[in-house]
């Protein structure tokens, strides 16, 4: 293999009148382990790697990506930046980082995960799927039961000093089911995500998701009208994720964002805290630094209610006269640099879900909602979307409802907020890692009947 010296690289480009430029090494390997009917179904291992390189050239900025590491070619890569940034505009400026700060030291990287056997990994979905039939008779079907985990490594260097190396692993493992009762079908699932093998628990995971089916069962609409709504944790982590692009940067510069020119200003009930907090332990969102080499930081994006930073890469940053957050990212090292959260959350206040439902007395409780992708607007904050949960009645979920919509508008319902619980959850990770608990809503719209 012949290794690319960075040290010549950036000779080279500095004689063809590149200004800086910067090395983006990333590499993954994943497993995955799906089982059906009691056997072992599908069975994947991926390994994935590349290189990215960036330069300014005449002001612009030039990317060049190869994934042929055994024989790199320095002069190409320099001739592919040079090329890429000439067809580029100039319009806004992009930086190459250059302050060489101390990221925070994090364990992100659990050794012991790599050292499952096959065999065990294969005999916990199987013992999911096992343990998912024998909770109820009426378990029809486990239709989806599978274990995965991944590594990542990522490397940063460029002509300004930055050296940077970080590796991480995770796993997770998700079944879902089917429940019948005479013509009456309900499916659920459950999930969990963690590096450390022992914190996957397959009679749990199965008893929650054949749980969420049954308790479905039986379930009917109902009528319509505005009432107190009791959003899930899992409900309200997955619309923070679809609105979470309204507190980029990138948006807010492009007007994607109702939230442009509202810094410090109320955007929620005191209650409210939104923070983005990339220190975590055991949480897939974590990093010591973001893909642009500038050190992460923890932040209260919204604080009380008051909407304190946007999101920011240097270009986004810069352009606001401001520094980065460390949000920089990229998809993977054939993409450009966009923003992302990390470990993106609503502050968990102290109280349980019980308390939540007996301080709403009557009302609704949202577990489940479908259409995210059709049925919101994330720059208008604008929501309708299917969902079924239970009816509260006297403080206690009472009976189940489905073929239901709850509407609103995400921005007027985070004034809306009357307790936050305690219950803070992760959704399964995407682009950053969003979670939150369970959130009491003064009123939303619910139409049924």
């Amino acid at each position: 293999m012949k290794k690319l010296k960075t040290e010549d690289l950036f000779e080279l480009a500095k004689e063809k009148k590149i200004k800086d430029i910067e090395t983006y090494f990333g590499d993954s390997k994943s497993y995955s382990v799906m089982v059906s009917d009691g056997k072992v179904e599908n069975l994947s291992i991926e390994e994935n790697s590349g290189l990215s390189v960036r330069g300014i050239y005449k002001n612009s900025m030039g990317y060049v990506y190869t994934e042929n590491l055994n024989n790199l070619n320095p002069e190409e890569l320099i001739a592919g930046i040079k090329e890429n940034a000439e067809i580029m505009e100039a319009s806004e400026k992009e930086e190459i980082h250059f302050n060489k700060d101390i990221c925070k030291e994090l364990n992100l990287k659990n050794p012991k995960l790599e050292n499952v056997s096959e065999k065990e990994k294969q005999e916990l979905v199987l013992e999911m799927e096992k343990k998912t039939f024998s909770v109820d008779d009426r378990i029809e079907a486990v239709d989806y039961c599978i274990y995965g985990e991944s590594l990542a490594r990522r490397a940063i260097k460029n002509s300004n000093g930055i050296d940077l190396f970080e590796e991480k692993n995770i796993a997770y493992a998700y079944v879902s089911t089917v429940a019948r009762e005479g013509e009456d079908v309900k499916s659920a699932s459950a999930y969990m995500v963690s590096n450390r093998f022992e914190d996957f628990d397959a009679s749990s995971l199965a008893k929650e998701a054949a749980e969420k089916a049954l308790e479905q069962l039986g379930a009917k609409s109902m009528a319509s009208g505005e009432m107190k709504t009791l959003l899930s944790n899992e409900v309200s982590a997955s619309l923070l994720q679809a609105f979470a692009p309204v507190f980029s940067g990138e948006n807010v510069q492009r007007n994607l964002s109702l939230l442009k020119g509202k810094i410090g200003e109320i955007v929620g009930d005191e209650k409210l805290s939104i923070v983005d907090d990339p220190f975590m332990e055991n949480k897939a969102g974590s990093r010591k630094f973001d893909d642009e080499g500038t050190c992460t930081l923890k932040k209260d994006v919204v604080k009380n209610g008051l909407l304190m930073t946007f999101l920011h890469n240097k270009k986004t940053g810069g352009k606001d006269g401001l520094s980065s957050t460390g949000n920089a990212y990229k998809a993977s090292y054939k993409s450009p640099v966009s923003i992302a959260p990390t470990n993106f959350f609503i502050r968990p206040g102290l109280n349980s879900l019980e308390e939540a439902m007996d301080k709403m007395e009557t009302g609704i409780y949202i577990t489940d909602v479908q259409g995210l992708h059709a049925g919101l607007n994330s720059v208008s904050g604008d929501f309708s979307l299917s969902a079924r949960g239970f009816i509260v009645s006297g403080g206690k979920k009472a009976e189940a409802v489905n073929q239901i919509t709850i509407a609103g508008n995400y921005f007027d319902m985070l004034k809306e907020i009357e307790m936050i619980c305690s219950d803070l959850k992760f959704i399964m990770p995407g682009s950053g890692h969003v979670g939150s608990p369970s959130v009491l809503i003064g009123k939303l719209d619910i139409s049924g009947e």
